[in-house]
């Protein structure tokens, strides 16, 4: 069970960082090719499709690490929790997202380049922490 959920885990992670990588790093890159008003098009439906997949994607994500945690909790690992605590920020912040970005990309520009940017900054950083778990 443990090597299914480590697997389930790591496999659902690159898929959320995967995306956020994609449409953080390459999608703003055709802009230029396609011009603001089609890109602004092809944008939406990219994002229409990987909040579907993202849904299911992170929920797997979440109670996957719900169920680690829960196995190698110890009230004394402060690294871990520090890196359960982001995770589930992340999680939550991808769930809540529709909710506050529109509104907040509208009122300021490049708000939502911004948060993908950030999102994909804790990622990385969750994952150099995870490894930082094998070290302690």
């Amino acid at each position: 069970m443990l090597i299914f959920l480590k697997t389930l885990h790591l496999i659902t992670a690159i898929f959320f960082i995967g995306c956020v990588y994609f449409r953080t790093l390459i999608v703003p890159r055709i802009k230029p090719s396609l011009g603001t008003e089609k890109f602004g098009e092809v944008e939406s439906l990219l994002a229409i499709h990987s909040r579907r997949f993202g849904n299911f994607n992170n929920a797997l994500l979440l109670i996957s690490g719900l169920c680690l945690y829960y196995l190698y909790f110890d009230s004394s690992a402060w690294l871990l929790h520090f890196k359960a605590f982001l995770g589930l920020l992340l999680v939550v912040l991808f769930y809540l997202a529709p909710f506050f970005v529109p509104p907040l990309a509208r009122s300021y520009a490049g708000f939502k380049s911004a948060f993908h940017r950030f999102l994909l900054g804790m990622m990385l950083l969750l994952v150099v922490l995870s490894q930082a778990l094998f070290l302690l």
